[in-house]
């Protein structure tokens, strides 16, 4: 993992992957059988902390990691914030928050508020969203949070029907969902 991270600008790392590699870790250092489950701090099973402590130092000062943890969103780790970060973090998005991990800038971006009725199908929601943040950072030279609210927006969206027909194109982009550049702020730290 650690040559790989050394090598990338942008990281996506799923909860279920983060969960296996931090429990991997403490395994590791603590001598205990590779198979033993270690409780996580964190609801849902993972700690947070131990994950960003693991894979920060791997990663290059100005690389992007984000975390996927399903219903909940996404973690987005930067080391360096976006330019004007007031201005920026967690444009349109009540519920973003920001932590400070071993120097690293943490934020969360919430999932979109979905109705467990409303809800289609999953499979493909992974991929739409990694499709999402290489879009709005590629194209659309939004800056890693921006692409991350719109990459949870779309990926929301997919949940709720089958396939992909309609969720974006290359001209238009994602309509309603895309992230747009001033939107009202609504981040705590």
């Amino acid at each position: 993992m650690a040559e790989l991270l050394a090598w990338s600008d942008v990281s996506f790392f799923s909860e279920p992957w983060a969960c296996g590699a931090v429990n991997e870790a403490n395994n590791l250092d603590s001598g205990r059988d590779k198979n033993l489950s270690i409780p996580a701090e964190e609801p849902g099973g993972l700690d947070l902390d131990a994950f960003v402590k693991l894979v920060t130092p791997a990663m290059k000062p100005f690389a992007v990691g984000y975390l996927t943890v399903g219903a909940a969103g996404v973690y987005v780790i930067t080391k360096h914030p976006p330019p004007n970060v007031e201005k920026s973090w967690g444009w349109g998005v009540t519920g973003c928050s920001t932590t400070i991990i071993s120097e690293w800038n943490v934020v969360h971006v919430p999932a979109s508020k979905i109705e467990s009725g409303s809800i289609q199908e999953t499979t493909g929601a992974g991929d739409t969203f990694v499709a999402a943040v290489i879009y709005g950072i590629g194209v659309k030279q939004r800056n890693v949070v921006q692409a991350a609210i719109t990459a949870v927006r779309v990926a929301g969206r997919k949940c709720q029907q089958y396939g992909f027909d309609g969720l974006g194109d290359a001209v238009q982009g994602f309509g309603q969902d895309e992230m747009v550049v001033g939107e009202k702020s609504e981040i705590t730290r």
